[in-house]
């Protein structure tokens, strides 16, 4: 971590994106003797991110991502389907639940804490 002269915190990966950094995230996190449950569920939401920042032309820096991005995948999040090719009966049916997103942010954060750490 690096303390700019307003007193921020800032990653000592700064022009690194999320792709380079993933793995050095994996190994951190075999390291930390983290389950293998939560590791390939982090590394899931850290894909999913990735691939959501690139299809939406996003990907940039890790000091260059901002609450905008964030709260993009959120939204792109709740209006996504649970099961994309299958037919949907109900209108909200088939939708992420709150939980399943929260579970997605919980895991985006936790890269976060790690990357600015």
């Amino acid at each position: 971590m690096i303390k700019t002269k307003s007193n921020q915190k800032t990653s000592i990966f700064p022009q690194y994106s999320i792709e380079v950094l993933k793995n050095d995230y994996y190994l951190d996190l075999e390291a930390a003797n983290r389950s293998p449950k939560t590791i390939s569920a982090y590394t899931y939401t850290l894909n999913r991110f990735s691939s959501f920042l690139k299809s939406q032309k996003l990907m940039k820096p890790v000091d260059k991502l901002s609450t905008k991005e964030i709260t993009a995948f959120i939204r792109h999040l709740q209006n996504s389907k649970r099961w994309p090719n299958r037919r949907q009966y109900r209108k909200d049916y088939g939708r992420l639940s709150p939980f399943t997103v929260q579970r997605y942010v919980r895991d985006v954060k936790a890269f976060w804490g790690w990357l600015y750490n």
